[in-house]
């Protein structure tokens, strides 16, 4: 039974048993076998963010019998803009965690019975079992034998495209490319095949050819899923500039979604005119014309005006910093036209790139940052509002109990207290980084202060800072550079 869940997904429980419902006691086919119960209400193609919290917790159910089992796999991890996948741990024991065939596509959801689809399931998973303890090529081609014979089940080609990928020296021209693209051919997209092809597009931008990756759009049937493709591709593509085939492959999405399915359109032109409006080559521009009438079109619908004011507001900015002089640092500049096109790793990378530069020199990154606010404005809301623009927050809790921080503040605070906040707000910029704090911290700081009395900070100065986003992203973008440059993991 499924009605244990509501509709409203903010009133689900947090603890994955509970999602399930199931016992303590519940093993793996009783774990699976709830989940797909319930996918069956909540399809991924009509309830996104629902299945992905039932997905979550059947694969940390499973995990977790894992550990208390000792079992021992390798595990790899998938990670993407739009958080589409995560694939757990391929153990030589069970199938790949999250690659469920039941779930995988709405083909897998047919009519094989319970006896023929265990049956499969034993053979995909021998076949696995033999590859990952004695990787070879016959394992390989029992492997592509069956992607062959399967008709309802996707998870051999993922298979497939994890094992080119572990021993390419086994797979030979067989590159984990080739499986993807003939998985999804064969099962219209499914959610770990589409973020499989995205990886591989960015790690090889030589597939972006309309040869080799450009028809796979027409093959897959989510509509979500070809949003979240479409926006990773077309930002590769503009990276590359082939402005050309974006306006081919748009045109050509055009008569799929424009009425058949508005709101996916919206968000698609805007994609298209999001990586197209900073290009100054002539064929990006006449892309950039395209999209704006299109979202003119799409603007009379009550629900799409705040993204139409978006298009808005990046038109203004290319506009506002290609008719002006090179009044601030260049490389922020630049930044700022770019980061509608980069993602999260490219605008991190870029803005360390700058900060670098600056690092000994807080006051100067604050006074390029405020003289970016006091030209265009929206320019540093657009820096402030991407993804990698601040930290983690979870830094933020232990700093609030350091006894000795807070003192440092109240230090600052009562020496500085004469000063106007132009001299205060440079101190404060060079005190965050001489600390090591960033901008929650700080607030954290001066709330937790003031309501103490230890030292009294006016609701004026407060303001100020709260306000001041120049002095927060100084502070911010100081702190995930030395960060970055302390944290073990990072090469």
């Amino acid at each position: 039974m499924t009605d244990h869940l509501p509709d409203e997904l903010a009133r689900w429980p947090i603890s994955p048993r509970t999602i399930l419902n199931v016992p303590s006691s519940a093993g793996k086919s009783e774990i699976r076998r709830a989940y797909a119960q319930l996918i069956r209400r909540f399809r991924p193609e009509t309830h996104p963010q629902h299945f992905q919290r039932i997905r979550e917790a059947m694969e940390m159910l499973l995990a977790g019998l894992n550990d208390e089992n000792g079992s021992e796999g390798f595990s790899v991890e998938l990670t993407s803009d739009y958080g589409i996948a995560q694939v757990g741990l391929f153990d030589s024991r069970q199938q790949p965690l999250g690659n469920d065939p039941r779930r995988a596509s709405d083909a897998s959801s047919g009519s094989q019975s319970v006896h023929e689809f265990a049956s499969w399931e034993a053979e995909r998973d021998q076949v696995w079992a033999e590859y990952t303890q004695r990787p070879s090529a016959e394992c390989l081609q029992k492997l592509q034998d069956l992607a062959v014979r399967s008709d309802r089940d996707p998870v051999p080609f993922i298979m497939g495209c994890w094992a080119a990928r572990l021993r390419p020296d086994l797979a030979q021209e067989r590159r984990p490319f080739e499986w993807i693209r003939e998985g999804i051919e064969k099962f219209g997209g499914t959610t770990e095949l589409v973020e499989l092809l995205m990886e591989e597009l960015r790690d090889n931008t030589t597939l972006l050819s309309e040869e080799d990756s450009g028809h796979l759009a027409e093959r897959i049937q989510s509509s979500e899923l070809l949003q979240a493709y479409l926006s990773s591709r077309w930002k590769l593509m503009a990276q590359r500039g082939v402005w050309q085939w974006i306006t081919r492959e748009y045109e050509a999405m055009q008569v799929r979604f424009s009425y058949s399915h508005p709101e996916v359109w919206l968000q698609i032109t805007l994609r298209v005119f999001e990586v197209s409006v900073p290009a100054s080559d002539p064929n990006a521009q006449k892309l950039v014309a395209i999209a704006r009438e299109e979202l003119r079109t799409l603007s009379s619908s009550r629900n799409s005006h705040q993204q139409f004011e978006y298009a808005d507001v990046l038109e203004f900015i290319r506009r506002s910093h290609q008719n002006r002089g090179g009044t601030s640092e260049e490389r922020l500049r630049q930044l700022v036209l770019d980061s509608p096109t980069l993602d999260a790793e490219q605008f991190h990378l870029r803005v360390l790139e700058i900060v670098g530069i600056y690092i000994d020199l807080p006051a100067r990154l604050l006074q390029i940052l405020t003289e970016l606010a006091m030209q265009v404005p929206e320019s540093l809301w657009l820096l402030s509002t991407h993804p990698q623009a601040w930290g983690r927050p979870a830094a933020t809790a232990e700093s609030r109990r350091d006894q000795t921080l807070l003192r440092a503040v109240e230090l600052l605070f009562r020496q500085s207290g004469q000063l106007a906040y132009g001299d205060l707000r440079v101190d404060i910029a060079e005190f965050c980084r001489a600390e090591c704090i960033n901008s929650g911290i700080l607030i954290d700081t001066l709330v937790q202060l003031n309501e103490s009395g230890s030292v009294l900070i006016s609701q004026t100065i407060l303001s100020q800072v709260a306000r001041d986003l120049s002095l927060l992203l100084t502070c911010e973008w100081n702190w995930i550079f030395l960060h970055s440059c302390s944290a073990p993991h990072l090469e």
